[in-house]
């Protein structure tokens, strides 16, 4: 039988904190609590929070729009963060997501602003959509080599995101997936990687240099439009589908495509300026 606690902090019932109360600050979580329950946090005014090493789970919404939390310590026993958990902490500026964790979900780290370093563990198989949207403060990011596809929207509008390491295991980047990544100079994209999903790379401005794998076989509608410092590129000869106006707007000066997309150049954003060589 579940017991409820109350105190003028928290409401626990059984080993779930489901409501923090406090008036804010630095908060630390009462030792046999086992989970954070959904939304315990949500618009609190906490600080920074310890969560004891018992605690395994985090709930939807947990600590979503605290706005001065600076500092969360997340013990290794959490091995599930639910959506929203962390979403719009716009004081947050480090997360250690510990090993066990499995999957990023959707939205965890949206719009967390000032977040500037996160560790992603090797335990880390799937990431879910705009995990790191609007994370305009981050400026690199480890991915974990198991990870096969970089979701919809997930690094989308970070602005200040330089460097990517991207998976060994890629296979898939989705629509968005590092749109108006402004400061992102180049992309080493693994040998793999069979598919990049529309404006994946759209806005990228600071955009130089990408490394195409011959393996890739889909690149999808305006995948690199206004990458406008974007000057060369080859496509390899195994791609099924180019999409519309992938390199429109963007700075290409030359280009190297397959014989077999002869008479395509302008659908997919090639004007004159452009050199195009056949291969």
């Amino acid at each position: 039988m579940a017991i409820t606690y109350n105190s003028n902090e928290f409401e626990i019932s059984g080993t779930t904190l489901v409501k923090y109360k406090g008036e804010g600050g630095d908060v630390v979580i009462p030792s046999g609590v086992t989970k954070i329950g959904n939304g315990a946090f949500e618009r609190s005014g906490a600080t920074s929070v310890t969560i004891p090493d018992g605690v395994t789970s985090i709930g939807f919404f947990a600590f979503s729009d605290c706005k001065v939390l600076t500092n969360v310590y997340i013990p290794s026993g959490v091995n599930n963060i639910e959506y929203y958990a962390f979403e719009k902490c716009i004081s947050l500026k480090s997360a250690v997501i510990p090993e066990g964790v499995r999957e990023i979900k959707r939205s965890t780290f949206e719009e967390c602003c000032a977040l500037t370093d996160v560790i992603i563990p090797k335990s880390v198989k799937k990431m879910g959509f705009y995990a790191f949207k609007y994370c305009a403060s981050l400026m690199q990011i480890i991915l974990p080599d198991d990870l096969k596809e970089i979701p919809s929207g997930a690094f989308g509008y970070c602005d200040g995101l330089k460097n990517v390491k991207f998976p060994k295991k890629l296979k898939t980047i989705g629509a968005l997936a590092f749109a108006a990544c402004k400061s992102l100079t180049q992309a080493e994209l693994p040998d793999g990687l069979k598919s990049i999903g529309k404006e994946a790379f759209d806005g990228c401005e600071g955009l130089m240099s990408v490394d195409i794998p011959d393996g890739l076989i889909e690149i999808g509608n305006r995948a690199f439009e206004s990458c406008k410092n974007l000057k060369s590129i080859t496509i390899p000869r195994k791609m099924k589908m180019i999409g519309h106006r992938v390199f429109a707007r963007s700075g290409l000066k030359y280009i190297k495509l397959p014989e077999n997309w002869r008479g395509q150049e302008e659908r997919i954003g090639i004007d004159d300026s452009v050199k195009v060589e056949f291969y």
